[in-house]
C-alpha cells in the first residue's frame, strides 16, 4: 500500500489508512491497462503534458482562435497554435526517444517556470488588444496555474506520498512508453499527492467552461487524470484532490471582496498573472528554506 510520510515518527490514522486501500482498489484497474503503441504515444500528451510551465504560453493563443471564427485573424491563430503546440511536443519526443535530460534543462526547468508566465501574458497581451473577455480570460488561466502551484507544492512536500510507479513497479512493463513511470520513480517519487498536471488541466478548463465549452473542458481534465494514473504518475485521489486545489483557488478569487483587489473571472489584467508568479516565487524560496 502507498502511504503518507508521517511526520515526527506519526502513523497515519485507521481511517487515512482505510482511505488510501479504498484509493489504491478504485486506481488499480487504470494502472494495469495497456494499449497499442500509438494509442500510448498519443495518450501520453493530455497524461503528461498539461502541467508543464511551456503550456502556459500555448494556452492563450487557443482562447482568442475560440472566440475568433469571424475574424481575418483566424487562419494566423491556428497556425500559431499549431507551431507552439509542435515546439512543445518536440523536446517530448526527445525524451520519449531516451533523451532524460530534456525533462530537467527544458520541460520541467527553473528557466521555464519563471519565463513561461512572462511569455503567455505577453502573448495574450498583444493578441487580445480587441478581444478583452478572451484576454482577461488567458490571464484568469495563467492566474490559477501558478496559484494553485504554491497550494500544490506545500501539499506536495507535506505528505510526500509515494507515487503508483513506486508501489506498482511490477506495472511498468506493461507500458510502451515505460520511460515516463521510470523517470518518476527515479527522480519524483514522493511526489504523487496531489496531480500537478490535473491541478494545470482544471485550470485551463475553467476559462474554457466560461467561454461556452462544457463538454470539452470536462475532457480535458478527465484524460489528463486517466493519462496521470495510466502512467502510474498517480492515484484516483491525487488527480481528485489536484483538480479540487485548483477550483478552490478560482473560488477564492471570484468571492474575494471587492476590496481586495483580486481578479474575478473576465477582470484580469496584464499584472495578475505577474503578481501570482511572483507570489509562486516566494512560495518556492520560503519552502526551500523550510528544508534546510
Amino acid at each position: 500500500m502507498s502511504t503518507v510520510k508521517p511526520k515526527q515518527g506519526r502513523e497515519p490514522s485507521s481511517l487515512i489508512q482505510l482511505i488510501l486501500r479504498a484509493d489504491e482498489a478504485l486506481s488499480t484497474p487504470v494502472f494495469q491497462l495497456s494499449l497499442p503503441w500509438l494509442l500510448e504515444f498519443l495518450f501520453s500528451i493530455p497524461g503528461n503534458l498539461m502541467g508543464p510551465p511551456l503550456v502556459q504560453v500555448t494556452l492563450p493563443f487557443w482562447f482568442f482562435w475560440l472566440s475568433s471564427e469571424e475574424t481575418t485573424d483566424y487562419q494566423d491563430l491556428f497556425l500559431a497554435i499549431i507551431s507552439f503546440s509542435f515546439l512543445l511536443l518536440l523536446p517530448w519526443i526527445f525524451f520519449l526517444r531516451g533523451n532524460i535530460w530534456i525533462i530537467q534543462h527544458i520541460i520541467y526547468s527553473n528557466k521555464s517556470f519563471a519565463l513561461a508566465p512572462f511569455l503567455g501574458t505577453g502573448v495574450a497581451f498583444y493578441f487580445g488588444s480587441d478581444r478583452r473577455y478572451s484576454q482577461a480570460l488567458a490571464y484568469h488561466s495563467l492566474i490559477l496555474y501558478n496559484l494553485s502551484c504554491i497550494a500544490t507544492m506545500f501539499l506536495k512536500h507535506g505528505t510526500e506520498r509515494k507515487r503508483p510507479c513506486v508501489t506498482f513497479g511490477h506495472l511498468i512493463p506493461r507500458k510502451h512508453l515505460a520511460i515516463i513511470p521510470k523517470i518518476l520513480a527515479k527522480g519524483a517519487a514522493n511526489a504523487s499527492f496531489p496531480s500537478g498536471d490535473v491541478m494545470a488541466a482544471t485550470a485551463w478548463a475553467i476559462p474554457l467552461w466560461h467561454m461556452g465549452y462544457p463538454t470539452s473542458s470536462i475532457l480535458l481534465v478527465v484524460l489528463a487524470a486517466c493519462g496521470r494514473m495510466f502512467f502510474l504518475a498517480h492515484h484516483l485521489l491525487d488527480t481528485v484532490v489536484g483538480m479540487t486545489v485548483c477550483l478552490l483557488v478560482h473560488g477564492l478569487l471570484q468571492w474575494s471582496p471587492e476590496h481586495a483587489a483580486l481578479p474575478t473571472m473576465g477582470t484580469a489584467e496584464w499584472y495578475h498573472p505577474i503578481g501570482a508568479l511572483i507570489a509562486l516565487a516566494v512560495a518556492s524560496r520560503f519552502r526551500k528554506g523550510d528544508e534546510k
